[in-house]
């Protein structure tokens, strides 16, 4: 695990170009849960039938290198940074990937914003922000990082 003083974090939103769907999110969760424990990332997701949002926060070469990599995947378009921090506290230290869509009042919650208001910029980051808290600060950790 990295010291706080070497965690990178960044939060982004993109448009769900209509690929993804319960089975395929739950896989890739799946995936990416044991593929972060080995990069020392940690992090959450909130997904709807409009878009993605999602925290990752780690060792800022980890982080960037999975970021390119979502920035490329043809699930997401319209990618944008919400928020990249450095030298910042983990705030999902004990997910390798928290789910926020388990959470039913977050789903909701989340599912009323547009793509547009979540592209707004720094409220926007504060809300998403809220949101995971919220729904993972009530949920056991899906696989820790030892």
């Amino acid at each position: 695990m990295t010291d706080d003083a070497s965690v990178f974090r960044v939060a982004y939103v993109s448009r769900n170009i209509g690929e993804m769907d319960e089975a395929g999110l739950h896989e890739l969760l799946r995936k990416s849960r044991h593929n972060n424990v080995r990069r020392g990332v940690t992090g959450a997701l909130l997904f709807s039938p409009e878009c993605f949002a999602q925290v990752l926060e780690g060792p800022i070469a980890e982080v960037e290198t999975l970021f390119e990599r979502i920035q490329c995947d043809s699930r997401h378009s319209d990618v944008v940074i919400l928020m990249s921090e450095r030298g910042v506290p983990r705030q999902f230290g004990e997910w390798a990937m928290a789910y926020a869509g388990d959470d039913d009042a977050q789903r909701v919650r989340f599912a009323a914003m547009s793509y547009g208001d979540l592209a707004a910029g720094a409220s926007a980051a504060a809300s998403i922000l809220d949101i995971l808290r919220g729904a993972v600060g009530r949920a056991e950790p899906a696989l820790p990082l030892t």
